[in-house]
């Protein structure tokens, strides 16, 4: 199958930075005097799990794990109608301030992500317009671009609990951003690469893609849950 006029797509990134900091909660678990936690949560972006090791009386440090999962979907982008998939996971390790002696905290840390949205514009016969001329893809004809977010990410946040105290359940919330700004890449494969005009074209539709995403620049996060002390 011929191909050119390709941008590479991001890779799938490496989570071992995320993975490693987990291990080092986890061993400043072992060595609290304080009473650590477990907790799950549900929101934006997703399911978490997480632990919790209250390192002072004023300080928590916690790892945990959020995904969304696949989600599939059809999406249109500066005029074309795309096969859309999002794929969101997170890995992070964040360390909890309570500047007035209860449970409000104020939290930073960083997160290893694997967040993405591909869109794939294939079909025998459809008509997609690209840059400045409409093309009819063949069978192994299509156009794909990707959304991405960095793999590495600072977070800031506010929230309500996870700080130590008596065994048992308890409830928290989280309200903050990873920060980070989308980037944008795409492909163009089968005889579609063969056309004399598409460089031209899809330079420009990565440009307006580019344009369409320039202001985002965090990943969201609200969320809340319980957790369970012991």
């Amino acid at each position: 199958m011929p191909h050119a006029c390709t941008r590479p797509l991001r890779s799938r990134p490496r989570l071992g930075l995320a993975a490693s900091l987990i291990t080092l909660a986890t061993a400043a678990a072992c060595g609290s005097a304080h009473a650590m936690g477990v907790y799950a949560g549900i929101g934006l972006p997703g399911l978490t799990l997480g632990l919790a090791v209250p390192a002072t009386e004023n300080i928590t440090v916690r790892a945990d794990y959020t995904s969304v999962g696949n989600r599939t979907a059809t999406r249109v982008e500066s005029g074309i109608t795309y096969d859309a998939r999002l794929k969101a996971e997170r890995l992070g390790v964040f360390a909890d301030w309570y500047p007035f002696g209860g449970r409000f905290r104020l939290t930073a840390g960083a997160t290893s992500n694997d967040v993405n949205a591909r869109l794939a514009a294939t079909g025998v016969g459809k008509v997609v317009t690209i840059g400045s001329n409409s093309y009819t893809l063949q069978a192994n004809d299509r156009f794909d671009a990707t959304i991405g977010f960095p793999r590495s990410t600072p977070y800031l946040g506010i929230g309500w609990g996870h700080r130590g105290g008596p065994t048992g359940f308890g409830f928290h919330a989280d309200i903050g951003a990873a920060i980070g700004r989308a980037t944008v890449a795409t492909s163009v494969s089968g005889n579609l690469a063969l056309a004399p005009t598409i460089a031209a074209d899809v330079a420009a539709e990565e440009a307006q893609l580019r344009e369409n995403v320039r202001k985002i620049r965090f990943i969201p996060q609200i969320s809340m849950g319980v957790d369970y002390r012991f």
